[in-house]
């Protein structure tokens, strides 16, 4: 039989067992091992290559002999090795809403003090911060002549802050509700997408919902519906809805002393006297009930408290810092760890018993034979001479140790994250050695 027929007969039989087959001398090319990810099956990977023991005699054309076999597998492969949970630096986007009407005028000072305090509170904490105001005073009135939109630039930002200055009152109730909805509004132009928003309303009178109406007419508005949709709207669009929180701080009738300045505070839905009615606290506790229904109640925001547990009233850093810093504060993220399964060991077994081995691998062996896009590693003589004939059940064993791409730019080749080893089961048919 002439040679080349004989060797399309033997290639055959590898491909009949779903093994491929190729010249010893030809590990080019199509023949090069390619790896996906995951690892596929045994099949896809791997390589066999016979070696042909030739001899001539008399002129004559010997039967080829297949005594040798090299076997060729993965060196390395990219994939995700593992995770890791970190804390990074929470972006977060925070709006002040603030009232700034005359009857604010005992307060502002405190107030002003408070928001300035917190927000260096917040950038000695390390959080990537962006902050802004609306300030506002009755509905009819603009806001936006009062706003500053949300930005890094804090030496703006406290330089606007200490600007303000409390002025006009056309009626009690002041546009607290408009306000909160304006600075959610402005999030949808203005945020960073992936940043957590918060907005902090600080109000001494509850009321208008933005109505144009509402010189003409300065009834208190109950409705705290448009601010709850307006949110729960904006919040339904954010990767999560407990990115998104919204706090307050008003005064408490039972709390605070019942003056012209306060007045408003005391007011019910129709404008009367009722320290018992629909007070500031009640309508914001309203909103917090409607707003985001599928995020726990703890995680939606709530008053700004004291130390005893009260509504803070007026607004002071403590109050702020005590209260916000550890809502906002840095959130542990779980991420990927990208890295390498890297072979370290290579053996040869036969019923059991091993037959050939590849002792001398090692990480960077491995590593350098990925970089260099050939990724293949071999076992040269995988079957002893003189063994038995015919068809041979053999596995090959591969021990693998995953490791990160942090280590493996490091050098640390062996610092295994996780390890696993594989086996692979393979057929060969040997003929009878040369004599």
């Amino acid at each position: 039989m002439h040679k080349s027929n004989r060797l399309a007969m033997v290639l055959g039989v590898f491909a009949a067992t779903g093994i491929v087959a190729c010249n010893a001398t030809g590990l080019k090319g199509s023949n090069r091992v390619v790896m996906t990810e995951p690892l596929p099956s045994a099949k896809d990977y791997t390589l066999i290559a016979m070696g042909m023991d030739e001899a001539l005699d008399g002129g004559q054309v010997q039967m080829a002999t297949i005594d040798r076999l090299k076997i060729v597998f993965q060196a390395a492969d990219r994939r995700i090795v593992g995770t890791d949970t970190s804390v990074v630096r929470q972006a977060v986007d925070l709006y002040f809403a603030l009232d700034t009407t005359a009857s604010m005028t005992e307060e502002m000072q405190a107030v002003k003090g408070g928001i300035t305090d917190l927000v260096s509170a917040l950038r000695r904490s390390g959080l990537d911060l962006n902050v802004g105001l609306v300030g506002f005073v009755d509905s009819f009135a603009s806001v936006d002549a009062r706003t500053f939109r949300l930005s890094n630039n804090f030496t703006g930002f406290k330089s606007f802050v200490s600007s303000i200055q409390p002025q006009g009152n056309d009626d009690y109730p002041e546009a607290a509700i408009y306000g909160a909805r304006r600075a959610v509004q402005l999030f949808k132009s203005g945020s960073r997408q992936g940043a957590f928003k918060a907005i902090v309303l600080i109000t001494d009178v509850v009321g208008h919902n933005g109505s144009q109406d509402a010189g003409g007419n300065p009834q208190r508005d109950c409705s705290v519906l448009a601010l709850a949709n307006e949110i729960n709207s904006y919040a339904a669009g954010l990767p999560r809805p407990d990115d998104f929180k919204f706090f307050y701080t008003v005064p408490d009738p039972k709390r605070v002393t019942f003056n012209n300045e306060n007045y408003g505070a005391f007011l019910n839905c129709q404008s009367k006297e009722d320290p018992n009615g629909y007070t500031a606290v009640r309508q914001m506790e309203d909103v917090i009930s409607q707003i985001l229904p599928a995020v726990n109640v703890a995680q939606r925001g709530g008053a700004l408290r004291d130390g005893a547990g009260n509504v803070a009233w007026p607004l002071t850093q403590n109050n702020l810092v005590s209260t916000l810093v550890p809502m906002l504060q840095d959130n542990p993220v779980v991420k990927d760890v990208l890295g390498s399964c890297v072979a370290n060991r290579a053996e040869i077994f036969e019923n059991g018993a091993r037959i050939s081995s590849l002792d001398s691998i090692t990480g960077a062996v491995a590593l350098k034979s990925l970089e260099s896009g050939d990724n293949t590693l071999n076992v040269s003589d995988a079957i002893p001479r003189g063994g038995p004939t015919g068809t041979r059940k053999l596995e090959l064993i591969v021990d693998r140790c995953c490791v990160s791409a942090e280590d493996l730019r490091a050098g640390r080749v062996d610092t295994c994250r996780s390890s696993f080893r594989q086996t692979i089961p393979f057929i060969v048919e040997v003929t009878a050695p040369k004599a």
